[in-house]
């Protein structure tokens, strides 16, 4: 299945600027979190990946995702700003050798360009604020 370009402006067009994602970072709300939410479209999302892809989860959360990617993905890196999420992240999938996870923004990536063949933000957009925020965020991912 070919992949198509990010289209930025599709998704400038929402109009949700909740921002606030983590303002109440702790270990509680992090494993209440991870209770609650289940990976959403992950059957839709794996179809996107290959085999043998580097792939990066922006905004990986409590690494639900991650974990499915793992399966078809030669490596998974999820960041998130919550570290109290990257550590369940971390715990969650333990037993992947192509996982990993680690604290940072999803709007200033700590990665070379092109390091990945994909990358996923999956109910991200929405916790980082206004309009500005979500084109930094999307530019620096495509």
């Amino acid at each position: 299945m070919p992949r198509k370009p990010c289209n930025i402006e599709h998704y400038l067009k929402q109009d949700d600027n909740q921002a606030g994602y983590g303002d109440n970072n702790s270990d509680q709300s992090a494993a209440q979190y991870n209770q609650a939410r289940s990976p959403f479209g992950v059957k839709e999302i794996l179809g996107f990946v290959r085999p043998g892809d580097m792939v990066l989860d922006a905004g990986c959360g409590t690494g639900q995702h991650a974990r499915y990617l793992a399966e078809v993905a030669s490596k998974v890196v999820g960041i998130d700003t919550d570290s109290a999420r990257i550590a369940i992240a971390k715990e969650h999938c333990q037993d992947l050798d192509n996982a990993s996870f680690e604290v940072g923004s999803v709007t200033k990536l700590p990665f070379e360009d092109g390091s990945f063949d994909l990358v996923l933000l999956a109910q991200v957009l929405h916790h980082l604020g206004g309009e500005d925020v979500h084109s930094a965020s999307l530019t620096e991912q495509c």
